[in-house]
């Protein structure tokens, strides 16, 4: 597997929010290092995307905003949509000489 693109890593980090949970189970979701989902989290507070919640036992916890959940399911969307097309599709049309 090779390395993901910035967008690759919000977006499975958007996931692994949307799925509850602490650090721990985001960066086992997202297969990144604590350091990593932190530095990355305070990135998608920032732009809105996500915010910090406390648990009944005060604990720290990422859950998604309501943009948050738009921008998801957007690109998910989109993913769905290429994968629905088959490779060859746009190399199928004739082009005029």
């Amino acid at each position: 597997m090779g390395s993901r693109s910035r967008l690759e890593i919000y977006l499975d980090l958007l996931q692994a929010v949307s799925s509850n949970g602490g650090r721990v189970d985001i960066a086992r979701r997202a297969k990144l290092t604590l350091s990593d989902v932190e530095n990355h989290l305070s990135f998608l507070v920032s732009q809105g995307l996500a915010r910090t919640a406390k648990t009944a036992n005060n604990r720290l916890r990422y859950e998604l905003t309501s943009r948050g959940f738009e921008v998801l399911e957007a690109f998910q969307g989109l993913g769905e949509r290429r994968e629905a097309r088959p490779l060859g599709h746009a190399l199928s049309k004739k082009v005029k000489a």
